[in-house]
């Protein structure tokens, strides 16, 4: 836009008109600086360029109520005021996602203290929780001894039988014993609860 455009005078109208002299001033003057009344006049067309902006502007209230107040520099205040709705819906946008993100912290802590609770309530329920873990722990020792002691007597009696000429040991005792302990730490595994209460009759 020419900043030495104005709108009231390019239509010839004072500002005080109404929408409908504003029409009527348009029809007349664009009719009149046609191109194709005049074609080929650079000064025609320039004209008619300069009725249509002028209409579109005191046509539009909005634009027209921005213009009377700000005069040639509206349109500069229009790209401002543009300028700062973007902004403005630049910032709601953050806002929503924002508000998004801290919905999904708080179902995600929700879900994190539902675990826990979940957790602690079956430690609850169980008041022997250390103590089955404590005696399942002692059972899977009894188990690998008992494989050592197993392993140790087959080794034992293969070495009497490779280094005697006629008489040779089985070592029954160690291999009968690491059975032993495989079978009854399976069961206190198993039964956590059985190597619980020896323990305790023991003590007592």
């Amino acid at each position: 836009m020419h900043e030495t455009w104005k709108y009231y005078e390019i239509l010839g109208i004072p500002r005080h008109s109404t929408e409908s002299e504003i029409k009527s001033a348009y029809r007349q003057l664009a009719l009149k600086y046609h191109p194709d009344v005049h074609p080929n006049k650079a000064y025609a067309e320039e004209r008619f360029k300069q009725i249509n902006e002028a209409y579109q502007v005191l046509s539009d209230p909005e634009k027209r109520a921005i213009y009377d107040q700000l005069g040639d520099n509206w349109l500069t205040a229009q790209r401002t005021q543009h300028d700062e709705s973007k902004v403005e819906e630049l910032q709601r946008v953050v806002a929503e996602v924002s508000d998004w993100l801290a919905a999904q912290r708080a179902q995600y802590d929700a879900s994190k203290d539902w675990q826990r609770f979940l957790h602690s309530s079956e430690q609850f329920r169980d008041s022997n929780y250390y103590l089955v873990d404590c005696a399942r722990e002692a059972a899977c020792r009894r188990i690998g001894w008992g494989f050592l002691w197993c392993v140790g007597g087959v080794v034992a009696t293969l070495f009497s039988y490779l280094t005697s000429d006629n008489v040779y040991y089985v070592f029954w005792g160690a291999m009968v014993y690491g059975v032993l302990c495989i079978l009854s730490g399976t069961y206190y595994y198993l039964f956590p609860t059985a190597l619980i209460r020896k323990a305790s009759s023991k003590s007592d």
